[in-house]
């Protein structure tokens, strides 16, 4: 009986200093993990225990004084029965209010389990959602492709009986079907609105006698004229400028058919003057709206589905947590492609993978999606470093977290 009460007093004290230090740890100071995801539940066990103990310890020792010392009680027991009858009507609601303390807890402890479940449960829904628009997006890429025909130069020898080559040969030129596929694509899509860029401010330059990126209203219009002949083709009506510009654009195109019809005469047998300061991996200026279209729209489905359900400020949980994913997802992400996303939002159609107001989306800075595009290379229209300078010195970037690979300063 001794070893028992011994047993319960330890408890007792343990439980109740357990108790009390973890209600004044309240951050977890010494890293009880344990005790982290359920520490009301743990305190509150630890106190119950600690009292039922000390009841216990109570009830044993009088007990134990009792039928150890019955000889020496002289006391008439006979006319306490109304005392004991007392005593019980006072325990037994204290014992059942405990019954039913403990019969809560134990089904608090239940309702946390199943919403830790369901927590799981809406975890492993989204990284499915997340990992099949994540195969679109490859889908997308996979599928690309740009078909053209090319010319191609081939030589005929003439062999004599004596199995010697003749010196005299025949040239022939033909035509052939050529694709470029995949991401392959994107760089030589890069390169061709580069170009476009430049034929369009150096045609504007010579009209207007004025260098026109010193105009910042004029050179953005026209910067966003070259990314619509790019998006929609040469030609398009879609790619068209204001009426004050149209002989601009009547020397843009002309410019431009000039530089495609030397893509297609470069290997044609007789053609003159068929050297360019352009190269291609396709033929160009036909529009890659059937392409781009829908990437960009999955690529952007994908950012604002992940960045609304983990919607936090910078630095909070699921800001890091939103981060994660897109760090997934950005590595999927050629430097071409994120390159090619910096234009569309620079001067395309891509304002809302960066904007303030009114959507507060400023995907390509705060989760940076353009994390790993190659600055040192990109000076059309400016570097992606002037342009979000101010971001730059903001109190969202440090040495430990870089707006830029390549880092942030020149």
């Amino acid at each position: 009986m001794v070893l028992f009460i011994s047993v319960f007093i330890v408890l007792a004290i343990v439980s109740f200093f357990v108790s009390v230090f973890l209600v004044f740890d309240k951050y977890n100071t010494y890293g009880f993990k344990l005790f982290k995801n359920n520490s009301k539940i743990i305190i509150f066990s630890l106190f119950l225990t600690s009292i039922c103990s000390i009841l216990l310890v109570f009830a044993l020792y009088k007990t134990d004084f009792l039928l150890n010392n019955a000889d020496r009680i002289k006391t008439d027991y006979s006319n306490i029965g109304a005392y004991g009858d007392l005593i019980g009507g006072i325990l037994n609601p204290v014992v059942a209010f405990i019954g039913i303390i403990a019969a809560s807890l134990a089904f608090y402890v239940q309702y946390k389990a199943n919403t830790q479940v369901q927590k799981q449960f809406q975890i492993q829904q989204f990284e499915s959602q997340f990992y099949k628009m994540l195969d679109l997006h490859k889908e997308n890429i996979t599928e690309m492709k740009v078909t053209f025909f090319d010319h191609i130069t081939s030589e005929d020898f003439k062999i004599e009986t004596n199995e010697k080559i003749e010196s005299a040969k025949t040239l022939h030129s033909s035509e052939i079907f050529r694709s470029v596929e995949g991401r392959k694509l994107f760089h030589g899509m890069v390169g061709e609105l580069e170009a476009i860029i430049q034929v369009v401010i150096e045609e504007s330059n010579k009209y207007l006698g004025k260098d026109v990126s010193n105009y910042p209203n004029i050179y953005e219009h026209l910067l966003n004229y070259a990314y619509r002949i790019f998006f929609f083709g040469l030609g398009s009506e879609q790619a068209s400028i204001r009426s004050y510009f149209q002989m601009i654009e009547a020397e843009t195109i002309f410019h431009l058919l000039r530089i495609q019809k030397k893509f297609y005469e470069r290997h044609k047998l007789g053609a003159v003057n068929r050297q360019s300061g352009h190269q291609f991996s396709f033929y160009p200026f036909e529009g890659h709206e059937s392409r781009l279209s829908h990437y960009y729209r999955n690529l952007y489905a994908i950012v604002k589905m992940i960045t609304a359900k983990h919607n936090g400020e910078y630095g909070t949980k699921d800001y890091f947590i939103a981060r994660n994913y897109l760090k997934i997802l950005r590595a999927q992400l050629s430097n071409s492609e994120q390159h090619l996303l910096y234009l569309n939002y620079r001067i395309g159609f891509g304002k809302d993978w960066n904007s303030i107001k009114p959507r507060n989306t400023n995907y390509l800075t705060t989760y940076r999606m353009i994390h790993n595009i190659p600055v040192d290379r990109i000076t059309i229209p400016e570097s992606p470093r002037k342009h979000f300078e101010a971001y730059i010195k903001g109190n969202e970037v440090s040495r430990k977290d870089t707006l830029f690979e390549w880092g942030d300063y020149d």
